[in-house]
């Protein structure tokens, strides 16, 4: 078996059966104008490839793997995607910017639910109440909202305990192979209801490899 190569364009079956992967692939498609994943986690790579509506034949373009080893593949074709998966609109209500919950046609997946707060469970005070709360033990120093805390680490903070400032963030270099030019690169992560989970990328650091020698 041989890694995929960038840029090459793989059917499903290839990527599940012929190809050295050292994770399970990322399969993504853009609805609606937004990057959605295919939720496959739930099962078999058999069950995947067996799916009546050809799930198998679907082809990819191979972009990256992760530094967490996740391999993205990006569909080339999006609607015949469309006939393999089902959407639904998430029931996530604290995350909207993922608006959309893809899975396989016919192997539904059950969606995690993060619902706002209850305004019954919501607790209002007053500044004056809130500020009865700041009490501190005996003989213990005030508490000093303007003191640097120990994960200041904004570009102008001082750094605390042997922690270096973080440096100032550049524009995003359009020639980046990490984000393409967008600032964010994909973490490797996906959050828990299936989007993947982005980072700051590297091209904004001043000195990518110096800032990660800093303790």
């Amino acid at each position: 078996m041989k890694y995929p190569v960038r840029g090459q364009v793989y059917s499903s079956e290839d990527v599940l059966t012929k190809l050295r992967l050292d994770d399970s692939p990322f399969f993504m498609f853009v609805h609606e104008g937004k990057r959605c994943v295919v939720q496959h986690s739930h099962v078999t790579d058999e069950q995947l490839l067996e799916q009546p509506q050809g799930f198998r034949h679907l082809t990819w373009k191979y972009l990256r793997t992760t530094e967490e080893w996740i391999p993205i593949f990006d569909a080339v074709d999006n609607a015949s995607v469309y006939k393999c998966v089902d959407i639904e609109p998430t029931i996530n209500a604290v995350f909207d910017d993922d608006p959309f919950w893809v899975t396989p046609k016919g192997l539904p997946r059950e969606q995690y639910h993060y619902p706002y707060p209850d305004p019954a469970d919501v607790i209002v005070a007053t500044t004056s109440e809130l500020e009865a709360l700041q009490t501190t033990e005996p003989g213990a120093e005030p508490i000093d909202d303007n003191s640097p805390s120990d994960l200041d680490r904004s570009p102008d903070g001082p750094g605390v305990d042997g922690f270096s400032p973080q440096p100032a963030e550049l524009e995003p270099d359009e020639d980046c192979e990490f984000c393409d030019g967008t600032g964010e690169a994909d973490s490797g992560g996906i959050h828990p209801w299936g989007a993947q989970a982005s980072i700051r990328c590297r091209c904004t650091y001043p000195d990518y490899n110096k800032f990660l020698s800093q303790p």
